[in-house]
This record gives structure tokens, sequence and C-alpha cells, in this order.
């Protein structure tokens, strides 16, 4: 639970305006945690199925459990100023597209 919230706190209230913006670093921060250390096909279906469920209670009509769900689903930090240089904060922000 501690590293879940870890990386919820990394949030910024400019960057996480939205409710579904924020259900969705929660997604993606129990999919961290969570789904990665299953080992098991079985074990990560019932995770999802859990996932869902929980959702769908969490969020009723109010919001789309398929939105919270769409992928990609990544967040990550990058230090803000220049390299090399002791960042001022850093900015955990979702990216919708991932290139190579």
């Amino acid at each position: 639970l501690m590293r879940w919230m870890s990386g919820l706190m990394l949030s910024r209230p400019p960057h996480f305006h939205t409710d579904i913006k924020m259900i969705r670093l929660m997604v993606h921060e129990a999919n961290r945690v969570y789904s990665d250390t299953l080992g098991s096909e079985e074990d990560l279906s019932t995770y999802r199925c859990m996932l869902q469920e929980t959702l769908r209670r969490m969020l009723g009509k109010r919001l789309s459990v398929d939105h919270a769900l769409e992928h990609p689903l990544v967040f990550t930090a990058f230090p803000l100023g220049p390299i090399g240089v002791t960042p001022r904060t850093s900015a955990y922000e979702e990216y919708k597209t991932i290139s190579g």
C-alpha cells in the first residue's frame, strides 16, 4: 500500500485537475505495484476482474470504466531543469502516445 501511495503522491494539482485523470493514475499505480508482481496468467486475470469490478462500484455511472482502463496507461516523472543540476521539481504526467 505504501508503494501505491508513494506513486500517487507524485501527482501535482496543475497536472491532475480532472477526476478521470486521477483515477487513471490510481489504476496505473495499482498495476505497477500489484499486477507487475503476479506470476501467472490466472492471477493476472483475477486481478483485472477485481480491478474492473472495483472501478464499476467506485465510478458508478459518473465516469467510464473503459476510459479509466484505456491503453496506453503510462505515467512517468521527468525532472525539470538542466541535466546535471538538482531538479526543482518533478512533473508526473500521463503519456497518451509512446514512440520509439
